[in-house]
């Protein structure tokens, strides 16, 4: 529904949908990085943030939802916060660590020397 209303243009309906949509205890991590991919779309970062971020609560062992949070910092040029959100999710799936040293998004990250050492294989 909340795509329906984002395609039709129907904007100040989403944020009542959405946050309800979110209450609720039986969501899956999809939908979670769904509805945050929503918010990235309708270019609402912070609100990105605090449904991922949510998503790391109720599902700790999720480690897209942290680099998710981590690719909206390095798009922000944040590396005080992209930096601990990308160790902790290549500290739970070690496979995102090859993935970060390619992703476009963590361009403003190199050169940083925490970066450049979670990158670094192990």
């Amino acid at each position: 529904l909340g795509q329906a209303y984002a395609k039709a243009g129907q904007m100040d309906h989403l944020p009542v949908l959405l946050n309800g949509y979110l209450a609720q205890t039986n969501i899956s991590p999809d939908d979670m990085l769904q509805v945050a991919q929503l918010y990235m779309n309708m270019g609402q970062p912070s609100n990105a943030v605090v449904t991922l971020q949510t998503s790391t609560q109720r599902f700790p062992q999720d480690a897209r939802s942290y680099y998710s949070i981590a690719m909206i910092f390095a798009s922000q040029n944040n590396a005080a916060e992209s930096v601990p959100m990308l160790a902790k999710a290549i500290q739970i799936t070690p496979d995102f660590r090859a993935k970060a040293a390619t992703e476009q998004v963590f361009g403003s990250l190199h050169g940083n020397p925490q970066f450049e050492q979670l990158i670094k294989s192990p």
